[in-house]
């Protein structure tokens, strides 16, 4: 199905030095590395051309036998010959290409591979070997095509989704900075109409007041009335049935390690105190957790922060009105925020299941029922 290229870059045909990367595919190495890795003299390289695929034997955190990817971004470049490079000419390209993105070709690399033996921290697998493995593909082209068609789309809608989730962070970033005063000033750059009054200076421990948290300690289990949470990226550690804390709409949870910020939405329960229940009297819950997103430290390991958070010189407006408008444009943000970033997660799961499940396994009909559950999930987008 494919054939073996052993093209070197005699004429000096290219001087695009390429590497593999898991998970951005085929790369400027210079722009990868932000140095020069390839050796001076390129001539004996493999010389790559656009649509050809390499292997790169060495593993990589989540790639345990390499990474197998297809040259898309440029027209040619050049590959030390420690890669394995080759050509399709018996298999739709496009269905290659997804095929190596999923682990499905695992099992026939492991088994010609010498068993627990790396050479530099490469798979030990010669060419040979690994041009004698396996790969099930169904036998017609037009199918091979409609699989290669199908997972390319769901990879433009996982980049878009992407590009607006990067582009609202940015956003929010941004306002965090001009919404809220700068360098000692009294009024920030840009601001809603009708305010003008300036704005408040305390030190945050002036104005907030730590709740204790050991009546709501729980231990975190699969099943119960309340959320457990936790300090860090992933908030909810698990559920349990323990009285809760119930004033929530007043309060922000602050990770005294992690400097994480939560906003809990209904009753809760902590697993650790170091996760710390925070309020502040006058002002609401939204424009409290907005305010600590503006003014959080930077984190400095795992030491306890809380102390260099109430230490912290801030600037509030004193007008509630004020406080309400601010906290609800990035209420409001935020909910776009993690509505496109539960898009893109269900994208993702989408594109993984569909790799490792069904690409192989009577592929038309699960090919079908796919179709007909996208479309049942307003992503209609993709056809």
């Amino acid at each position: 199905m494919v054939e073996r290229v052993t093209r070197k870059n005699k004429n000096l045909d290219s001087t695009l030095p390429l590497t593999i990367s898991a998970q951005d595919g085929l790369v400027d190495q210079n722009e990868y590395f932000t140095k020069t890795v390839a050796s001076r003299n390129v001539s004996n390289y493999y010389l790559l051309k656009k649509g050809e695929f390499a292997y790169n034997k060495s593993y990589s955190n989540g790639y345990p036998l390499g990474a197998i990817k297809r040259l898309e971004k440029y027209e040619k470049g050049i590959l030390s010959t420690l890669y394995v490079v080759f050509n399709p000419t018996y298999v739709n390209s496009d269905f290659l290409a997804k095929y190596y993105d999923s682990t499905h070709w695992y099992h026939e690399v492991y088994k010609h591979a010498a068993e627990g033996v790396r050479n530099h921290g490469l798979l030990n697998i010669s060419p040979s070997d690994f041009f004698s493995t396996n790969l099930k593909v169904p036998k017609s082209y037009e199918e091979q095509s409609k699989i290669g068609i199908f997972i390319n789309k769901l990879d433009n809608a996982i980049v878009l989704h992407q590009e607006k989730l990067s582009k609202l962070q940015s956003l929010k970033k941004a306002t965090l900075q001009s919404l809220f005063p700068k360098n000692e000033k009294l009024m920030p750059e840009v601001r809603f109409n009708n305010f003008k009054e300036k704005w408040l200076h305390r030190k945050l421990g002036e104005i907030l007041k730590s709740h204790t948290s050991k009546p709501y300690l729980a231990d975190p289990t699969e099943k119960g009335a309340y959320q457990v949470i936790q300090q860090g990226d992933e908030p909810v550690a698990g559920y349990a049935d323990n009285k809760p804390f119930e004033d929530y709409n007043g309060v922000t949870l602050f990770g005294d390690h992690t400097v994480s910020l939560y906003k809990p939405v209904a009753p809760f329960l902590l697993a650790t105190d170091g996760v710390k229940i925070l309020s502040a009297e006058g002002f609401c819950g939204e424009f409290l957790y907005t305010l600590l997103e503006r003014y959080k430290p930077i984190s400095q390991g795992y030491k306890r922060h809380f102390k260099i958070l109430k230490n912290q010189d801030i600037l509030f407006p004193k007008s509630k009105k004020e406080q309400s408008r601010i906290a609800g444009f990035f209420t409001s943000l935020e909910d776009s925020i993690i509505l496109n970033q539960t898009k893109l997660e269900k994208l993702q799961t989408l594109k993984k299941a569909f790799l490792q499940k069904c690409l192989f396994k009577k592929f038309f009909l699960y090919f079908q029922n796919l179709v007909i559950i996208v479309l049942m999930n307003n992503h209609q987008y993709y056809y």
